[in-house]
């Protein structure tokens, strides 16, 4: 984007093929990880790069090579799995902030 002629995010999502169904789901899952990192029980690295989006969970009481660790990944560079891939990662968050809950 160059500074001469901004783009606005809308223009910058539909260029590179990302769909609002997408992004509210990003949203949801950006969400769901700060939940669960304040309640303490489960640790999320919910990272976003310029390749797609990275998720990882752990048991709060250990480092990220524990056994708990899982890492799930999606890439905005297939376009017609990201959506299915980012609501994996939806799901996989809503079971630990429902298990942190109780």
């Amino acid at each position: 984007m160059s500074l001469q002629a901004p783009k606005t995010i809308t223009e910058v999502f539909t260029a590179n093929r990302i769909q609002t169904g997408f992004v509210c789901k990003l949203l949801q899952c950006q969400e769901l990880a700060l939940a669960i990192n304040l309640q303490g029980r489960w640790a999320v690295m919910l990272e976003t790069t310029q390749h797609g989006i990275f998720c990882e969970t752990w048991d709060a009481k250990h480092n990220a090579q524990h056994f708990s660790h899982v890492h799930l990944d999606c890439f905005y560079s297939k376009p017609d799995f990201a959506i299915e891939e980012i609501s994996d990662i939806a799901e996989h968050l809503t079971a630990p902030l429902q298990e942190s809950a109780q």
